[in-house]
């Protein structure tokens, strides 16, 4: 078994943002892509692109995420079939990795 590294960001763009705070609630609604490749030294080149949407609501005076919701539209690229097999998992993960940059942008 070997690791597929696509760890190389080439384009990362926001189509639609959209930021409301009422009272002490925050939620931020977002539509966006990236395209990663793999590094020139890899066993298999290869790129991927991602369209994701990302829906979240965040208590500002507990720094709180009360919901969370980041999903793949579409994938493409040489690795786009593999991003899609494991849509589920990557939408976790970078939902983990964006609620704890929330988490220390609102401390």
């Amino acid at each position: 078994m070997f690791t597929i590294g696509v760890d190389r960001f080439e384009k990362v763009e926001i189509e639609e943002l959209a930021i409301d705070v009422k009272g002490d609630v925050a939620t931020a609604r977002a539509i966006g892509s990236l395209t990663c490749r793999t590094s020139d030294a890899a066993a298999l080149k290869g790129n991927v692109s991602a369209r994701l949407s990302f829906d979240a609501e965040m208590s500002l005076a507990t720094c709180v995420l009360s919901r969370r919701e980041i999903k793949l539209l579409s994938a493409g690229g040489t690795f786009g079939d593999i991003v899609k097999a494991l849509g589920e998992q990557i939408s976790q993960s970078l939902g983990d990795g964006l609620s704890n940059e929330a988490k220390k942008l609102c401390q």
